[in-house]
C-alpha cells in the first residue's frame, strides 16, 4: 500500500510532464551536445553543404582586387600570402607583379602558360629565375610596339631589377633605344638580329645606336651578328663604342666587314691603353691577308683579349702567318678559332714557334678545314712536346692530309697524348 501511494504521489507531482521527459532534464549537458552535433552532421551529410571559412572568403576578396589593392608579406602572414599568390590569375598586370610577387612558382606558371613547356629549356639563359625570364621576354616583345611603350612609360622603372639581357628582332626608334639604355640600369647584354634584308643596321642606325652605347654604364656584351654590316656601318658603330668603358664581349660575325673595317675595330677597341674587350668574334666576314697583319700587330701589345674567333674568313697562308707571329709575344690569348682560312705551311711554322714561347697561354686551338699537310702536323707535334697549356687542338678536315694519317700516324697519336697530358 505504501509503495502504491508513493508511486501515485510521484505521478501527482509530475502531473503535466511524463517521468521520462522529466528525467531527461537531468542528463549531463555533454550528452545533449553530442546528440545535437550528430543531428547537424546528419543534415550536412545529406545536403552535402560545404561552408567556406572566413579566411578563405577574405583571400578571395584580396585575389579579386589584387591589381588595384595588392598586399605584401607583413600585411598578412607568409602562409596566407602564399595561398593568395597560388590563386592569382596569370594575366595579372606585369607592373603589379614585378613589384609585389617574387614567388618563383607563380612566375613558372605564367611562363609555361604563355610560352609553353619548351620554355623550361631556356631558363638557363635568364639567370635560372622564372621572374627574370618572364620580364626579359616580355620586354623583348613590348619594346617593338611603340604605342604600348608610350602608354606604359613607367614600365622600365618597375622591371629594372629583372632585365639583364635583351634579344631583339630589330631595334626600336632612336628615342626608345636611348630610353632603354638609360633607364634599364642592369641591362648588360644586347643581341640584335633581323629577319629580312629590309630591316638591318644601316649607317644611320649604327650612328645613333653607337652614340647610345657610348653613354651606357652597364652594357658588357653586344652581338650584332648577321646584320649585313659593311665597313662603313661598322665604323659608325665603333665610333660610339670607342668611348664605352664597360664592353668586354663583341660579336660582329656573319656580316660584310673587310680588312678596313677590321682595322678600325681593332684600333678603336683593342689598341687603346685601357682596353677591356676580352672576347671578339669576327667569324664569317670578308677578312683577307691584310686583316691578318692588323690582328698580328694588335696581338703583340694587347693584354685584354682572351678569346678570338676568325673562322670562315680568307686570311690565306700569309695572313695566318702574321696572326701567329703576333702570338710570339702574347701572354693573354687562351682561345683561338682560325678554322676555314686556307692556312698552309708558313702559318703552321709560325704557330709552332708561338707554341714554344714561355709566354704562350693558348689552351684551345681550332685549325680544322685548312690546307695543312702531314709535315705541318709533325712540326706542331714537336712544338707541343714542351707545351703545357694546350688542352684542345682540332686539326680535322685539312685538305692536304691523308685520312689514314689522321687515324694511325704516330705524330697524330702523340699530339692526342700531349693534349690528354695537359
Amino acid at each position: 500500500m505504501t509503495s502504491k501511494n508513493h508511486l501515485l504521489s510521484i505521478g501527482e507531482a509530475t502531473s503535466d510532464v511524463s517521468l521520462s521527459d522529466r528525467v531527461q532534464v537531468f542528463l549531463p549537458k555533454w550528452k545533449l551536445r553530442d546528440v545535437e552535433q550528430r543531428e547537424i552532421n546528419s543534415v550536412t551529410k545529406k545536403s552535402d553543404i560545404t561552408i567556406p571559412s572566413l579566411v578563405f572568403l577574405s583571400q578571395n576578396v584580396v585575389v579579386k582586387n589584387f591589381e588595384t589593392r595588392p598586399v605584401r608579406v607583413g600585411q598578412v602572414s607568409i602562409d596566407i600570402f602564399k595561398s593568395i599568390v597560388e590563386r592569382l590569375p596569370i594575366d595579372l598586370d606585369p607592373k603589379v607583379g614585378a613589384t609585389h610577387i617574387d614567388d618563383e612558382k607563380y612566375w613558372k606558371r605564367v611562363c609555361v602558360a604563355k610560352y609553353g613547356e619548351v620554355v623550361s629549356s631556356q631558363i638557363e639563359y635568364h639567370g635560372l629565375t622564372w621572374k627574370r625570364l618572364f620580364f626579359e621576354r616580355y620586354c623583348e616583345e613590348f619594346l617593338l610596339n611603340e604605342e604600348s611603350i608610350q602608354k606604359n612609360a613607367n614600365l622600365f622603372q618597375k622591371v629594372n631589377d629583372y632585365v639583364f639581357t635583351l634579344r631583339l628582332k630589330g631595334l626600336p626608334s632612336k628615342e626608345i633605344t636611348n630610353e632603354i639604355i638609360s633607364r634599364l640600369s642592369n641591362l648588360n647584354k644586347i643581341e640584335i638580329s633581323f629577319l629580312d634584308s629590309k630591316n638591318i643596321i644601316n649607317e644611320e642606325i649604327a650612328t645613333w645606336f653607337g652614340g647610345a652605347l657610348q653613354k651606357s654604364h652597364s652594357i658588357i656584351s653586344l652581338s650584332v651578328s648577321g646584320n649585313q654590316m659593311d665597313d662603313n656601318t661598322s665604323r659608325m658603330l665603333i665610333n660610339g663604342l670607342i668611348h664605352n668603358n664597360t664592353l668586354t664581349y663583341l660579336d660582329v660575325s656573319c656580316n660584310k666587314i673587310s680588312c678596313n673595317g677590321l682595322r678600325v675595330l681593332l684600333k678603336g677597341l683593342l689598341e687603346k691603353p685601357n682596353s677591356i674587350l676580352s672576347v671578339l668574334n669576327v667569324a664569317d666576314n670578308h677578312i683577307q691577308a691584310e686583316g691578318g697583319r692588323s690582328l698580328g700587330r694588335i696581338l703583340r701589345t694587347n693584354t685584354s683579349l682572351v678569346d678570338l674567333n676568325i673562322r670562315l674568313n680568307s686570311l690565306g697562308d700569309e695572313g695566318g702567318k702574321m696572326v701567329f707571329e703576333g702570338l710570339h709575344k702574347n701572354s693573354t690569348l687562351t682561345r683561338l678559332n682560325i678554322a676555314s682560312n686556307r692556312l698552309a705551311s708558313d702559318a703552321a711554322n709560325a704557330l709552332a714557334i708561338a707554341l714554344t714561347q714561355d709566354c704562350c697561354e693558348l689552351c684551345v686551338l681550332d685549325l680544322s678545314s685548312n690546307q695543312l699537310c702531314n709535315d705541318d702536323i709533325e712540326n706542331l707535334g714537336i712544338a707541343l712536346q714542351n707545351n703545357y697549356t694546350v688542352i684542345s687542338l682540332d686539326h680535322r678536315l685539312n685538305n692536304n692530309m691523308d685520312t689514314i694519317y689522321l687515324n694511325e700516324n704516330e705524330t697524330a697519336l702523340k699530339i692526342d697524348n700531349i693534349i690528354n697530358r695537359n
